[in-house]
């Protein structure tokens, strides 16, 4: 008795086995094999599993379980026919997902490659309003912790004059703005100019080159070791030309007496209200100094002529002492 049970168990296995091991099929539609799962296809399919839908309409929606016991993990791969074939979707064992050509770089994580010019966009489903983000946010720190976080997004200035800028966050604020007038802000979002810094800039050198055309506005301080300000013809050689008239000394005192300040040099009311170009007061400083020179030079060719002038008298003297003392001799 025990021996004819062992012997039908034996037949139920081998039966089901040859069962699983056959294909199945409703209509069209669906084949089944051992290792296999088929859908909507008139041949044996090549993978382990393989869908295909070749009716228009809209899907049911669903969800897929895709498990794999391999040492290599399972893959997805989307590929189009109307492609050449070319796969255009992958997705890695390892939660890697590349787009374009399923390709990836080494250590990367999410991959698009185009092989034309084009742009990974995204667009807002809704109505723009002002000051809307849309762009890519990198979350940082534990799960739940969503206020850390850095990105860079696009953002509406203005709706009636389609102004679109970029704004870049970090540790949740926005702290940097370019303007869709080319104005690049740093620590405000309405910058001014073409470059306004509220704060302060720590740099080995700062080089300006064209005054006309270049704007810096900074509320802030600036400490670096070195600064350049391009001249561009803007020098103050001309106080050495021949025809340059230099003030008498008497005039310049008399200047300072009643406004308090040099010639030339904007008082210190006029530099408060209108702040410090650095070009010019650096060439009128230079002025200055070189104005200084060509006093100095003055002074040096008129002590020069009174030594002269001395020495001269100093002799006659001489000679007068020695007929004086000569005739008294006598």
């Amino acid at each position: 008795m025990k021996r004819s049970k062992v012997i039908l168990l034996f037949l139920f296995f081998a039966i089901g086995n040859y069962s699983f091991g056959q294909w199945s099929s409703s209509g069209n539609s669906i084949y089944t094999d051992s290792n296999e799962f088929f859908l909507n296809y008139t041949n044996n399919p090549t993978c382990t599993i393989w869908l295909n839908n070749n009716t228009s309409g809209t899907p049911s929606v669903g969800h897929y379980y895709i498990k794999a016991y391999d040492w290599r993990g399972a893959y997805l791969h989307f590929v189009g026919t109307g492609d050449n074939n070319n796969e255009r979707l992958n997705v890695t064992f390892d939660g890697k997902v590349g787009i374009g050509n399923g390709n990836f770089y080494e250590g990367s994580l999410f991959h698009i490659e185009n092989p034309v010019n084009g742009w990974l966009q995204t667009i807002k489903g809704s109505a723009y309003k002002k000051d809307d983000f849309i762009g890519i946010k990198i979350q940082t720190g534990y799960m739940g912790e969503y206020g850390k976080f850095a990105g860079i997004a696009a953002t509406t200035e203005n709706l009636h004059s389609n102004l679109t800028g970029l704004s870049f966050f970090s540790s949740s604020s926005e702290n940097m703005r370019l303007t869709g007038e080319g104005k690049l802000g740093i620590g405000t979002t309405t910058p001014s100019a073409k470059l306004e810094v509220v704060g302060d800039i720590l740099a080995d050198e700062i080089k300006v080159q064209d005054i006309a055309a270049a704007n810096l506005q900074l509320d802030g301080n600036i400490s670096a070791n070195q600064i350049t300000v391009k001249a561009n013809g803007n020098t103050a050689d001309f106080v050495f030309s021949e025809t340059y008239n230099l003030k008498d000394l008497t005039e310049v005192e008399n200047f300072i007496k009643t406004h308090k300040h040099l010639p030339d040099i904007p008082s210190a009311e006029e530099m408060e209200a209108s702040g410090v170009n650095l070009a010019e007061m650096n060439k009128l400083m230079l002025q200055k100094v070189e104005e200084l020179m060509l006093y100095t030079i003055e002074q040096k060719d008129e002590l020069q002529k009174e030594k002269l002038e001395r020495k001269i008298l100093e002799n006659r003297l001489s000679k007068l002492e020695l007929i004086i003392n000569g005739e008294m001799t006598k």
